[in-house]
């Protein structure tokens, strides 16, 4: 369908902050006597940098980005939806004919980001398809660019632009301005809840909503409103803080809502009292999971590449895979995939490394998924989903590796912050089929360049 400028305005308005700012970035080629728009990308309240020129032009690619003011957003709306946008003194158009012609429009999804913490609100318009080959003589005329980059990729990086389609594309991207802070405490009793947000924001357009849970039911629920939350500045921020009563191994579960809308949500847990009876059987000889968090640390250390892929085995089973770790220590040989784990929903194959890795390690992991597959289809389960997992103790950059891998199917999870997640999200009742779907829905979101 084609979306008009007012049901397209109407959606960034909704979500656009009077006090935050709002960038459009970009790519385009020149042809003949006019400019194709191959990216572009609106950042709405946005607090990320571009660590490159206000515009860039190198033979005939063009890129660049400007901020948008608050007031400009409605011209914006009213341009993009006629399949047309000029910037820079640029008119660039979404089409390969260089005629105007208005976008059609992709259902809004609402991307919460892993584990459903953050809601990231995206709409995607499509033009037509460029019909251009951005090939390797790209990534050649960008080598002699002032300043040069290695590859189109690398520039398209830069800009902050995500997945590059054949069709002429432009996202709208909006981004949280409020958020539950990992401050936030529960002591069994009290849960001193932490808002924060910018400086700059309205606050009365804040609201927390929140339900207390135990043993997976919610005994209480209720609103606080941003008035009635007392705030003070913490460097660029405002931070609130609110206390609700909890009982013993009580967990609080808290949205918060800016402008009626839902942003992020985050679960305060009592520290001391696990729901995950999986968990608490672990912790009878392992308090606290120090020696679980110490294994899950092993980047930097080849010879703790074994306590690794324990780690990530007993974290599987912690969130109520049933896991079968093939730990070469045993015997296993090198055939096998470091670990397998099942659930009603599907089979995840996972191979774990503490380096950063190449096309090597995902096609040993795709060749090992696919065999797997073939002993199903043989046995009769070929319609039971797998998912091929990488897990790496390092963070990974955004690279043509990891653009390999997702392409190839593999979800990668990687680094400390989204390792201590899933520990993290083992304190709950663990719900395997819950976690299956969440990480097969997202690599078919990287596959296609959703997200």
């Amino acid at each position: 369908m084609h979306a008009s400028a007012t049901q397209i305005s109407d959606w960034v308005l909704a979500r656009a902050s009077h006090t935050q700012r709002h960038y459009f970035s970009y790519l385009a080629v020149q042809v003949a006597n006019y400019t194709v728009l191959i990216k572009g990308v609106l950042h709405i309240n946005d607090t990320g940098t571009f660590s490159a020129p206000n515009e860039y032009v190198c033979a005939d690619i063009v890129a660049g980005y400007v901020e948008i003011h608050h007031s400009e957003l409605q011209s914006f709306c009213d341009s993009i939806s006629n399949g047309y946008i000029i910037i820079h003194h640029r008119r660039l158009v979404m089409s390969a004919s260089g005629l105007d012609r208005r976008p059609t429009v992709l259902t809004p999804p609402s991307s919460p980001g892993q584990y459903e913490q953050t809601r990231l609100d995206t709409w995607k318009l499509i033009g037509e398809l460029h019909e251009l080959n951005l090939d390797a003589a790209y990534d050649w005329a960008l080598k002699a660019g002032d300043p040069p980059y290695d590859t189109l990729l690398e520039l398209v990086q830069t800009y902050r632009l995500g997945p590059i389609h054949d069709e002429c594309t432009v996202d709208l991207v909006a981004w949280q301005v409020v958020l539950i802070d990992n401050l936030s405490t529960n002591d069994g009793q009290v849960a001193l809840i932490k808002v924060r947000t910018f400086d700059s924001i309205d606050t009365n357009q804040i609201s927390v909503g929140y339900r207390t849970v135990t043993k997976g039911i919610a005994r209480d629920r209720g609103t606080v409103l941003g008035k009635d939350i007392p705030w003070r500045k913490d460097d660029n921020f405002l931070l609130g803080d609110l206390a609700i009563a909890v009982e013993r191994g009580e967990w609080v579960q808290c949205y918060a809502r800016y402008g009626g809308r839902a942003q992020h949500q985050y679960w305060v847990l009592d520290p001391n009292t696990s729901q995950n009876p999986r968990r608490a059987v672990w912790e009878i000889s392992d308090p606290k999971i120090e020696r679980l968090t110490k294994w899950m640390h092993a980047k930097g250390d080849k010879k703790r590449q074994s306590d690794f892929e324990r780690a990530i085995a007993v974290t599987g089973w912690m969130l109520g895979f049933g896991p079968q770790y093939f730990d070469r220590e045993s015997g296993y040989n090198t055939n096998e995939p470091d670990a397998v784990f099942a659930c009603d929903r599907g089979i995840m194959v996972v191979e774990c490394t503490l380096e950063p890795f190449g096309p090597e390690k995902v096609a040993k992991l795709v060749k090992r998924t696919h065999s797997i597959r073939m002993a199903l289809d043989i046995s009769g389960h070929s319609a039971m989903r797998i998912l091929p997992v990488l897990a790496v103790a390092m963070e990974v950059p955004p690279s043509a590796a990891l653009r390999n891998a997702h392409e190839s199917g593999v979800l990668v999870i990687a680094g400390q912050t989204k390792l201590d997640e899933l520990l993290g999200r083992t304190m709950r009742f663990p719900d395997a089929n819950a976690v299956f779907d969440q990480a097969f829905a997202a690599m078919a979101a990287k596959k296609t360049g959703e997200e």
